[in-house]
Formats: structure tokens, C-alpha cells, sequence
């Protein structure tokens, strides 16, 4: 339970237990409510103390009746006027009601004069789970036209402050009798008679004081109101603030902000031009021309780069491509020896980074018809959630639900990768690029396209470090 209900419940307990208030001599005994006071009082010690001057009262001794209802089968229409609605445990159900005199419904139902709810009745559920907000819910209506159901009672009563009485039935002790009499506790459903409201006891202070006690309590509710509203920002920031912590983190990383530069470190402009100068690359046998990359223009730069660092295209040093599905699929998997790994998402672990193994294989004549990868490849969902990296501790086929980066010549050190793509820096510009309606879809061509910063590879090897010591601590940020 959340504070906030815990210290409602709390405000309640105490108000009904006299704790919030200050009594006084100069309020109508209780004893002066009722005609004989010995008749009407019960014993409710096995409930919790309360003032002397308070007493324990069951329902039926201050009401002047209770009444349930009856369904009819209705026709639900829209409120424009003097429909009548029938009160169902979760709402009002309006319907095609006649309202004159003889107040008749379709089908021949007539309405009784006892069914009929009058301004300030107090209503109670009388069916559904037996839980803080189920069965035994309590309220009182100020609306017009409105009959009772068969799974709602009314109270009609003189003799209690309304406000005060719903209060009492907030109290999940006060509520809890009812299972208490129907040995019920087990229930996940129940159904309560007339007779079972009647039975429950409640705390009945003098008259003023009910009104001083339902004062306080709406004083204090509103302040607790405005704490709830609070706790479920720190709630929402406790549930996002490891992922926004690491977001955080991450993109300071990829701006070399978390490391100190080294002037003796290697230019990475060797190994960038030796990759572009790759102007043809084989991944497994099959031809992948090297993309239609865009040059990088200044205006492109998100942020500046520390010396040495350098913005290049992801496709203008890596082979990005799309995997492929033999078909039909199942004409392929096979349980034979010479069987190849079959990639699919279900083969990852939860926040898993590696994907060690398959659970399907194909028929080698299945190869042709996909794409076969190698192990430190990189494997990127290209729908649903999209841009999710894997790196491979395997080999084998992926299917076109993947797309694969691979290195013919190393810029980036492996987990660095891993790093920057798993970044937002990345998964923006996915998103940005990503085609598609409610289902977004990546293809190699938008990856390839995608700008990433390239430290040298002696700071590349730093931010691993860096951010293997720190992103751990995300996680348990909060819970200490």
C-alpha cells in the first residue's frame, strides 16, 4: 500500500477512535439521541476503546429502514432529461425509463415508491470482492430519478451525520464485520443481506462531535491529498529514474565527458579511412555494397567533440544488412546434425547483451536463402523494439526481423559499441528514422545513415570502463 492510503487509513482510524478531536462537556449526550440508551448500546470492545462519552451502536438501532432494490432490464441510453437510472454496484445505469406518474418501464417493470432514492439516502454496495474499495462501499446520492438495484441497499436515518456515517464505513475495521458475521473471510466474492448491514457496530460520538470529527477529516484529507499527488511523482521518478539515471549517463559517456582526455592518444583517422576505403565488402560469401552514406555537414553535429574524436556515418565503416527468412520457414527447421543456428528474438535473455545459443536450426540449403552471421557480430532489432543491440557469442542465420553491423575493420572497440547503441543518442535517431504506423521498422539504410562519435581507441577503452563501474549502480540508486 502507498503511503498516502496508509496515512488515510491511519486519519480514519484515528477519527473514529476519537483521537482528533477534543471532546466536550457541552455536547448533546448520546444518551439524548435515543430513547433508552440501554437498549440500543452494544458491546464493541473487541473492535478498539473509544471516548466515555461515546457508545457502540449497531446500524439497525439509529436507521429508519433499509431497503434493496430490484434490476430491470433496461435500455441503456444516454441521459438527455428525466430518464430514470438504476444504481449498480460500479455506477448508474441509465435507460429508457417512462418518469410520469405511473412510473412503468418497458416490459411492464413498474417502479415502487420504496425503490425510489431520495436526496442525501446513504447507499451501500451489496455485492462484489471483499476489499477496500468492493463490496460494502458506502455514499449517499443527491441526484434525481434514480431507483435502487438488487446489489444496492438505502439507509434512511435521522439520527447520524451522514458525512460521519460513510466516514465510519471507510475504515476497513468497520467494514470487516461483515465477513466477521458471514464467516466469510476466505471469500473473494460475496453478497450481503439487509441483516448483515444491520449487524455492524460503529463508534457513535455525540452529534457536534460527528461534525467536528467529518470537519477535521476533510481538513486532513486534502493535505494528504496533495501529498498523494507528490508520492506519485517520486513513484513515477523512483520507476524512471535508474532508466533516465543511465540515459543520463550514457550520453555524457558518448560527449567524453566522463573521462579525462589524453593528448598521446591514437587518431582514430587511420582506421576511419582505411574503413571507407572499403568500397566493397563480403560478409559470409555474399556481395554487400557498401551504402549510398551522406556526407556530415557541421549543422548535423548534435554537440562538440573533445580533440581527436570524430563524427562518421555508421554505414560508412561498418557493414549494416538485413536478414532473410527462407519459406516457408517451417519446411526448414530441422533437428538434424548438420543443422544451422536459426536466430530469433526468444533466443535473448531479459536485459540479456549476449546471445550464446538457438533453440531452432535450419537446413544448410536454408542458408542461401537468409543471412549468415559471425560471432561479434552485432544484431539490432529492426521492429517492434526496434534498435535493441545484441552482440553474437554464436554463429548463424537471422531472419529479416534483425539487422546485422559488422566490422570488416575495427574502429570501435565491442563494448563501446555495444554502449552507443544501447544509448538514446541512437535509439533517437532511430525512432527518427523509423518507418511504419504503430509498428515502427528499421532498415540498413536508415542505420547506416546514423552519426556516432569516434574516440580513440585508448578513450573508447576508458568509457568502458567508466561506465561498467557505473551503470550497475543505476539499478540500486534508490532502493539503499
Amino acid at each position: 500500500m502507498r503511503l498516502a492510503e496508509e496515512l488515510r487509513q491511519a486519519v480514519l482510524q484515528s477519527a473514529i477512535r476519537g483521537n482528533l478531536s477534543n471532546q466536550t462537556l457541552m455536547d448533546t449526550p448520546v444518551e439524548e439521541t435515543f430513547q433508552d440508551i440501554e437498549k440500543y448500546e452494544v458491546d464493541g470492545s473487541e473492535l478498539f476503546s473509544i471516548p466515555n462519552n461515546w457508545k457502540y451502536v449497531a446500524i439497525k438501532n439509529f436507521t429508519d429502514g433499509i431497503e434493496a432494490g430490484k434490476s430491470p432490464d433496461c435500455i441503456k441510453t444516454p441521459v438527455t432529461g428525466d430518464e430514470w437510472g438504476v444504481i449498480t454496484t460500479t455506477a448508474i445505469q441509465w435507460g429508457d425509463f417512462d418518469s410520469s406518474q405511473n412510473k412503468k418501464l418497458p416490459g411492464g417493470f413498474e417502479i415502487q415508491d420504496k425503490w425510489i432514492v431520495r436526496n442525501n439516502d446513504i447507499l451501500i454496495t451489496r455485492a462484489g470482492p471483499m476489499t477496500r474499495t468492493g463490496v460494502a462501499c458506502v455514499a449517499y446520492t443527491v441526484d434525481k430519478n434514480l431507483i435502487l438495484s438488487d446489489k444496492t441497499l438505502r439507509i434512511r436515518t435521522k439520527y447520524i451525520n451522514r458525512d460521519y456515517f460513510v466516514l465510519c464505513f471507510r475504515v476497513f475495521d468497520i467494514r470487516k464485520q461483515i465477513v466477521n458475521i458471514m464467516n466469510g473471510m476466505d471469500k473473494q466474492q460475496v453478497n450481503i443481506s439487509q441483516k448483515n448491514i444491520l449487524n455492524v457496530i460503529v463508534p457513535f460520538p455525540p452529534i457536534e462531535e460527528q461534525q467536528r470529527i467529518v470537519d477535521r477529516v476533510n481538513e486532513l484529507m486534502k493535505q494528504i491529498d496533495e501529498y498523494a499527488k507528490i508520492e506519485q511523482q517520486l513513484i513515477s521518478l523512483k520507476d524512471s529514474f535508474p532508466g533516465d539515471l543511465r540515459s543520463a549517463i550514457l550520453y555524457a559517456a558518448i560527449q567524453g565527458k566522463l573521462t579525462e582526455q589524453n593528448p598521446s592518444d591514437t587518431s582514430p583517422l587511420e582506421s576511419i579511412q582505411k574503413a571507407r576505403d572499403t568500397l566493397v565488402e563480403t560478409l559470409d560469401g555474399q556481395r554487400v555494397k557498401k551504402k549510398n552514406i551522406k556526407n556530415i555537414t557541421e549543422t548535423e553535429y548534435p554537440f562538440e567533440l573533445p580533440d581527436k574524436w570524430e563524427w562518421v556515418r555508421l554505414g560508412d565503416i561498418c557493414i549494416i544488412a538485413r536478414g532473410g527468412s527462407p519459406r516457408p520457414i517451417s519446411n526448414y527447421i530441422t533437428d538434424a546434425s548438420d543443422g544451422v543456428n536459426w536466430i530469433k528474438i526468444g533466443d535473448t535473455e531479459k536485459n540479456g547483451k549476449y546471445i550464446y545459443s538457438t533453440a531452432e536450426k535450419i537446413k544448410p540449403e536454408g542458408v542461401s536463402k537468409s543471412r549468415f552471421v559471425h560471432e561479434g557480430d552485432f544484431l539490432l532489432t529492426n521492429s517492434m523494439s526496434f534498435g535493441r543491440p545484441y552482440i553474437l557469442k554464436t554463429e548463424g542465420c537471422i531472419h529479416d526481423g534483425w539487422l546485422v553491423i559488422s566490422q570488416p575493420v575495427s574502429v570501435f572497440l565491442q563494448d563501446y559499441l555495444y554502449y552507443m547503441l544501447s544509448s538514446q543518442f541512437a535509439y533517437y535517431q532511430f525512432a527518427e528514422a523509423a518507418s511504419g504506423g504503430v509498428v515502427k521498422n528499421l532498415n540498413s539504410d536508415k542505420v547506416a545513415n546514423a552519426i556516432f562519435p569516434v574516440p580513440p581507441i585508448e578513450e573508447q577503452q576508458r568509457i568502458v570502463n567508466r561506465l561498467d563501474n557505473l551503470l550497475p549502480l543505476c539499478d540500486t540508486a534508490l532502493e539503499e
